[in-house]
Protein backbone atom coordinates (compact mmCIF):
# COMPACT_ATOMS: atom_id res chain seq x y z
CA UNK A 1 0.00 0.00 0.00
CA UNK A 2 1.29 3.44 -0.93
CA UNK A 3 0.01 6.48 0.91
CA UNK A 4 -0.99 9.07 -1.75
CA UNK A 5 0.81 11.76 0.25
CA UNK A 6 4.04 9.82 0.62
CA UNK A 7 7.28 10.81 -1.05
CA UNK A 8 8.30 7.79 -3.13
CA UNK A 9 11.91 8.92 -3.50
CA UNK A 10 12.80 7.14 -0.26
CA UNK A 11 12.18 3.75 -1.94
CA UNK A 12 14.53 1.83 -4.21
CA UNK A 13 11.81 -0.34 -5.71
CA UNK A 14 8.06 -0.77 -5.94
CA UNK A 15 6.11 -3.93 -6.75
CA UNK A 16 2.68 -3.42 -8.30
CA UNK A 17 0.74 -6.56 -7.31
CA UNK A 18 -1.98 -8.45 -9.08
CA UNK A 19 -5.61 -7.37 -8.88
CA UNK A 20 -9.06 -8.68 -9.72
CA UNK A 21 -10.10 -5.26 -11.08
CA UNK A 22 -7.28 -3.90 -13.20
CA UNK A 23 -9.05 -0.89 -14.72
CA UNK A 24 -10.80 0.12 -11.49
CA UNK A 25 -7.47 -0.06 -9.65
CA UNK A 26 -5.77 2.04 -12.33
CA UNK A 27 -8.54 4.63 -11.98
CA UNK A 28 -8.00 4.60 -8.20
CA UNK A 29 -4.29 5.29 -8.72
CA UNK A 30 -5.26 8.22 -10.95
CA UNK A 31 -7.82 9.58 -8.46
CA UNK A 32 -5.17 9.51 -5.73
CA UNK A 33 -2.61 11.05 -8.13
CA UNK A 34 -0.36 8.06 -7.56
CA UNK A 35 -0.12 7.53 -11.32
CA UNK A 36 1.97 10.68 -11.65
CA UNK A 37 4.19 9.64 -8.74
CA UNK A 38 4.72 6.18 -10.23
CA UNK A 39 5.56 7.65 -13.65
CA UNK A 40 8.12 9.99 -12.05
CA UNK A 41 9.58 7.34 -9.74
CA UNK A 42 13.32 6.89 -10.32
CA UNK A 43 13.66 3.46 -8.68
CA UNK A 44 12.74 0.07 -10.11
CA UNK A 45 9.13 -0.97 -10.65
CA UNK A 46 7.96 -4.53 -11.29
CA UNK A 47 4.33 -5.37 -12.05
CA UNK A 48 2.75 -8.73 -11.36
CA UNK A 49 -0.30 -9.74 -13.41
CA UNK A 50 -2.76 -6.82 -13.06
CA UNK A 51 0.12 -4.60 -11.96
CA UNK A 52 1.91 -5.61 -15.16
CA UNK A 53 -1.19 -4.72 -17.20
CA UNK A 54 -1.47 -1.33 -15.44
CA UNK A 55 2.16 -0.53 -16.28
CA UNK A 56 1.42 -0.86 -20.02
CA UNK A 57 0.38 1.76 -22.54
CA UNK A 58 -3.20 0.70 -23.20
CA UNK A 59 -5.92 -1.48 -21.66
CA UNK A 60 -8.71 -2.57 -24.00
CA UNK A 61 -11.92 -4.17 -22.75
CA UNK A 62 -14.03 -4.70 -25.87
CA UNK A 63 -16.35 -7.26 -24.27
CA UNK A 64 -16.69 -5.82 -20.76
CA UNK A 65 -14.63 -8.56 -19.13
CA UNK A 66 -12.80 -6.38 -16.58
CA UNK A 67 -14.82 -3.16 -16.60
CA UNK A 68 -17.41 -2.39 -19.30
CA UNK A 69 -17.88 -3.14 -23.00
CA UNK A 70 -15.97 -0.98 -25.44
CA UNK A 71 -13.76 0.54 -22.78
CA UNK A 72 -10.24 1.64 -23.68
CA UNK A 73 -7.91 3.28 -21.19
CA UNK A 74 -4.36 4.53 -21.16
CA UNK A 75 -2.15 2.68 -18.70
CA UNK A 76 0.82 4.18 -16.89
CA UNK A 77 2.96 3.89 -20.02
CA UNK A 78 5.90 2.39 -18.12
CA UNK A 79 6.06 -0.66 -20.38
CA UNK A 80 5.53 -0.72 -24.17
CA UNK A 81 2.68 -3.25 -24.04
CA UNK A 82 -1.07 -3.34 -24.70
CA UNK A 83 -3.49 -5.61 -22.87
CA UNK A 84 -6.76 -6.85 -24.35
CA UNK A 85 -9.13 -8.48 -21.88
CA UNK A 86 -10.68 -11.72 -23.06
CA UNK A 87 -13.17 -14.19 -21.55
CA UNK A 88 -10.69 -17.08 -21.41
CA UNK A 89 -9.18 -17.13 -17.94
CA UNK A 90 -5.70 -18.59 -17.68
CA UNK A 91 -5.25 -20.48 -14.39
CA UNK A 92 -2.24 -22.76 -14.05
CA UNK A 93 0.94 -23.53 -12.20
CA UNK A 94 3.96 -22.64 -14.30
CA UNK A 95 7.66 -23.22 -14.64
CA UNK A 96 9.41 -20.54 -16.64
CA UNK A 97 12.83 -20.20 -18.18
CA UNK A 98 14.53 -16.80 -18.28
CA UNK A 99 15.07 -15.36 -21.77
CA UNK A 100 15.96 -11.77 -20.81
CA UNK A 101 19.76 -11.21 -20.85
CA UNK A 102 19.76 -10.85 -17.04
CA UNK A 103 17.56 -13.90 -16.43
CA UNK A 104 19.10 -16.29 -18.98
CA UNK A 105 19.63 -19.75 -17.55
CA UNK A 106 17.32 -18.84 -14.63
CA UNK A 107 14.33 -21.06 -13.89
CA UNK A 108 11.40 -19.86 -11.80
CA UNK A 109 8.11 -21.33 -10.64
CA UNK A 110 4.81 -19.69 -9.82
CA UNK A 111 1.29 -19.54 -11.14
CA UNK A 112 -0.86 -17.54 -13.53
CA UNK A 113 -4.44 -16.47 -12.99
CA UNK A 114 -5.59 -13.72 -15.34
CA UNK A 115 -7.98 -12.52 -17.99
CA UNK A 116 -6.23 -10.84 -20.87
CA UNK A 117 -3.46 -11.07 -23.39
CA UNK A 118 -0.58 -8.64 -23.32
CA UNK A 119 1.54 -7.89 -26.38
CA UNK A 120 4.56 -5.67 -26.98
CA UNK A 121 3.95 -2.48 -28.94
CA UNK A 122 7.64 -2.14 -29.87
CA UNK A 123 10.88 -3.98 -29.32
CA UNK A 124 12.73 -1.55 -27.03
CA UNK A 125 11.97 -3.80 -24.06
CA UNK A 126 12.88 -7.47 -23.95
CA UNK A 127 10.79 -10.58 -23.16
CA UNK A 128 11.40 -11.84 -19.61
CA UNK A 129 10.32 -15.48 -19.49
CA UNK A 130 9.43 -18.42 -21.68
CA UNK A 131 6.55 -20.64 -20.57
CA UNK A 132 5.87 -23.68 -22.77
CA UNK A 133 7.43 -21.95 -25.76
CA UNK A 134 5.57 -18.65 -25.28
CA UNK A 135 7.13 -15.39 -24.08
CA UNK A 136 5.71 -13.85 -20.89
CA UNK A 137 6.52 -10.42 -19.50
CA UNK A 138 8.79 -7.59 -20.64
CA UNK A 139 11.54 -5.51 -19.07
CA UNK A 140 14.14 -2.98 -20.00
CA UNK A 141 17.78 -4.09 -20.17
CA UNK A 142 18.47 -3.26 -16.51
CA UNK A 143 15.17 -4.63 -15.06
CA UNK A 144 14.44 -1.05 -14.00
CA UNK A 145 10.94 -1.36 -15.47
CA UNK A 146 9.45 -4.80 -15.91
CA UNK A 147 6.58 -7.14 -15.28
CA UNK A 148 4.98 -10.47 -16.06
CA UNK A 149 1.93 -12.60 -15.35
CA UNK A 150 3.87 -14.84 -12.94
CA UNK A 151 2.46 -14.72 -9.41
CA UNK A 152 4.95 -15.69 -6.69
CA UNK A 153 7.85 -14.56 -8.88
CA UNK A 154 9.48 -13.01 -5.80
CA UNK A 155 9.26 -16.35 -3.97
CA UNK A 156 12.06 -17.48 -6.28
CA UNK A 157 15.28 -16.59 -4.48
CA UNK A 158 17.27 -16.32 -7.71
CA UNK A 159 14.95 -13.73 -9.27
CA UNK A 160 14.27 -11.83 -6.05
CA UNK A 161 18.00 -11.41 -5.37
CA UNK A 162 18.68 -10.37 -8.96
CA UNK A 163 15.90 -7.74 -8.94
CA UNK A 164 16.83 -6.35 -5.53
CA UNK A 165 20.50 -6.11 -6.50
CA UNK A 166 19.78 -4.26 -9.72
Amino acid sequence: FIDPNEDLSRYDGIILPGTKSTIADLEYLEEQRLDKKLKAFQGSIYGICGGYQIMGETLIDEEGIDFRPGYKKDGLGLLPVTTRFCPEKRVCAINAKGIHPLTEEMNVAGYEIHLGRTEATDQKFLPMWEIQGVADGYADKELHRGGSYIHNIFHNDNFRCLWLNQ
